[in-house]
């Protein structure tokens, strides 16, 4: 006698290895989904930090400082130090034009204190800006 069907043992083990394969092919895309709202809120401060430096950038400040932002968002504080060009930089002979500015931007994401630097080289404001000010 020949059979057509599959018999009960065969299909409760292909239900099986197809529930194993959905659940792995679920749990990646939560996964992923999960991984792209983190790199999300951190592309967000990325933004917050290069609006810092771009600031500097466009209007130079007059003298070396320290200044810290506290943003609306509490969980993130902005730190801008301007200085000058150290002497054994190749930089050096144009000191008296430029100045070094660095920005840091720090917060805590699920419990991990993050941290992000960046940094550029500004003008210096010429002597008339100086002046104005």
């Amino acid at each position: 006698m020949k059979r057509n069907a599959f018999t009960l043992f065969e299909v409760i083990i292909s239900i099986g290895v197809l529930t194993v394969a959905v659940s792995v092919v679920a749990s990646l895309q939560l996964r992923s989904l999960f991984r792209v709202l983190r790199d999300r809120d951190a592309l967000e401060k990325v933004f917050l930090i290069k609006k810092d430096v771009y600031a500097m950038w466009l209007k130079p400040p007059v003298k070396q400082y320290k200044k810290t932002n506290k943003l609306e968002d509490k969980e993130m504080a902005i730190a801008t130090v301007v200085g000058g060009v150290n002497p054994k930089s190749s930089l050096a002979s144009l000191g008296d034009r430029l100045q070094m500015v660095c920005v840091t931007g720090a917060w805590k994401q699920n419990q991990v204190k993050q941290n992000i630097t960046m940094g550029a080289v500004v003008f210096k404001p010429y002597q008339a800006d100086k002046e104005k000010k």
